[in-house]
């Protein structure tokens, strides 16, 4: 998937999914990235998973009022204290969605949205 987000946006949106990480903790945080006409946002949402320590659950509220405010580029979510890799459950749902998927683990964020990726 190709976007353009400004050098500055890129690291204010790793602070920011960084943070959302800390503060959900030990929970999976989850959240998207939206392309918008100015530049790029992250747009922290709600784990309603009712196992939030090991999955996540956007809401679909959440996800309409993000593609309401522009275009989804990004599904973000962590591991809190695991492995850097999808699980087989985020490797299904990546495969139906249209957009890449980045995954917050420890001080890093992984892309994945190649086909590649996921094997």
């Amino acid at each position: 998937m190709t976007y353009a987000c400004s050098a500055a946006t890129i690291g204010r949106l790793s602070e920011d999914i960084f943070a959302h990480a800390r503060a959900c903790h030990p929970q999976e945080c989850c959240g998207l990235v939206i392309l918008t006409p100015d530049d790029c946002q992250y747009r922290p949402c709600i784990n309603t998973s009712p196992e939030p320590h090991r999955h996540f659950l956007i809401t679909p509220e959440d996800y309409l009022s993000a593609s309401a405010a522009g275009t989804i580029i990004a599904l973000v979510h962590s591991h809190p204290d695991g492995p850097p890799e999808l699980s087989p459950a985020d490797k299904a749902a990546m495969r139906h969605s249209a957009c890449s998927w980045w995954l917050v683990c420890g001080d890093s964020i992984y892309r994945f949205g190649d086909e590649n990726e996921l094997t």
